[in-house]
């Protein structure tokens, strides 16, 4: 039985749109695991480490969403529901997507590692208000995406344009795509999983989330050529 209270308008949608929207993710972080594992370069890898976590993290948040919308608050583990675990799973993966900008941001900057701090401080003491019942779980969820998924993908868009602005020297058309693809996915993931949280023109918000689950999965295999550059070229960072 469909728990239709939770996702109205969903329920006739959820054979495509869930399936695609945590596979695309899923795909993602094994794509990106297995690049990072024989990367020619280091000058990436640990921020886009940051990112397979964004990706695997992301894919089950989505289907435990699909869980919830299947069996509501029917089910629960250790006094966890799935909808709670859904929650705390996007804000994982909201938090990794802010440690990959910051990363990628500051990759140039003596003591970075302070930068890189801030997100996890941030996401300690959101977790604390969360449990100790101060941020109520209705609110839980959009306090999460907005303070973590805006700021996060917003930030995550203007560092792949710097980064597109630094390889459009090397002329490599499909690398120059893939960054493109994962810009504008980016920017799409800030407004419909970062603020938006209901309906947009009549449609589901999970038709635009899985829209930009799509373009970023696919974007990431055309950016192989990334991790195939010298160790020893140059590379700026904003």
């Amino acid at each position: 039985m469909w728990h239709e209270a939770a996702r109205p308008g969903l329920p006739e949608l959820f054979p495509f749109i869930f399936p695609i929207y945590g596979l695309s993710y899923i795909v993602m972080s094994i794509v990106l695991y297995r690049t990072l594992k024989t990367a020619g370069s280091d000058v990436y890898r640990e921020a886009f480490w940051m990112l397979a976590g964004f990706a695997l993290t992301k894919g089950l948040s989505a289907w435990a969403d699909a869980a919830d919308l299947l069996v509501g608050e029917t089910s629960s583990l250790y006094g966890i529901t799935i909808n709670n675990l859904s929650v705390i799973l996007v804000v994982f993966s909201n938090l990794f997507i802010l440690q990959f900008a910051i990363g990628m941001m500051t990759y140039k900057v003596p003591y970075r590692k302070i930068y890189l701090l801030i997100p996890i401080v941030l996401f300690g003491g959101y977790v604390m208000l969360f449990l100790s019942g101060v941020i109520e779980r209705v609110h839980a969820d959009f306090i999460g995406r907005f303070n973590f998924g805006f700021n996060g993908g917003v930030l995550t868009t203007v560092a792949l344009v710097n980064l597109y602005h630094i390889q459009k020297k090397s002329k490599k058309m499909k690398l120059l795509r893939g960054i493109t693809g994962l810009a504008a996915g980016f920017a799409l993931y800030a407004i419909f999983d970062g603020m938006i949280t209901g309906p947009f023109m009549g449609a589901p918000v999970y038709v635009f989330r899985m829209s930009a689950a799509v373009i970023i999965t696919v974007s990431t295999f055309y950016c192989k050529d990334l991790f195939t550059e010298t160790r020893t070229r140059r590379v700026d960072y904003v």
